[in-house]
């Protein structure tokens, strides 16, 4: 997968996640998606729960099987970043569920197109998921890590 394919797969992904909404039968809705990560600080509160889509580094080589597909690797990272309104606590906020929506929700995402917009056929997938880390009295971070392996014919290259 070139790098201007990795890149696809990483808009598609993004822009699904803007489509995260509780009118599309989701449990939350995401006010901002990212694509890098920035401070917390600098996240004002229309912007909240807000989600960082990221590839994860390392390299990405392109193995050709047996059957003629080629296949590669691609980890990207979805970290959800919630906090309470203000004047309210994470305990008083319901902060733990509302993470675990998020996460819920992002799980969903992750499994929601296996085509991954049309860039490669989503050949397996390991989800990895964290969300304790990050927990504080005023905030949530929820992570999820998609270990995913896309495969392609050469002419789709």
């Amino acid at each position: 997968m070139s790098a201007g394919r990795i890149e696809q797969a990483m808009l598609d992904i993004a822009g699904r996640a803007r489509t995260v909404r509780i009118e599309n039968g989701y449990k939350t809705t995401i006010a901002t998606v990212w694509r890098h990560f920035i401070g917390e600080d600098t996240i004002n509160e229309a912007q909240v729960p807000a989600v960082f889509v990221v590839r994860a580094p390392g390299d990405n080589p392109v193995e050709q099987d047996g059957d003629g597909f080629l296949r590669q690797r691609l980890r990207v990272v979805l970290s959800g970043f919630i906090r309470p309104a203000p004047g309210l606590n994470a305990e008083d906020a319901g902060l733990a569920s509302v993470a675990e929506d998020l996460l819920a929700d992002l799980k969903r995402l992750a499994m929601a197109d296996r085509r991954w917009g049309g860039t490669a056929i989503l050949d397996s997938m390991i989800l990895t998921e964290s969300s304790d880390a990050g927990w504080d009295e005023s905030t949530a971070v929820v992570t999820l890590t998609i270990e995913a392996v896309l495969a392609y014919t050469p002419a789709e290259a």
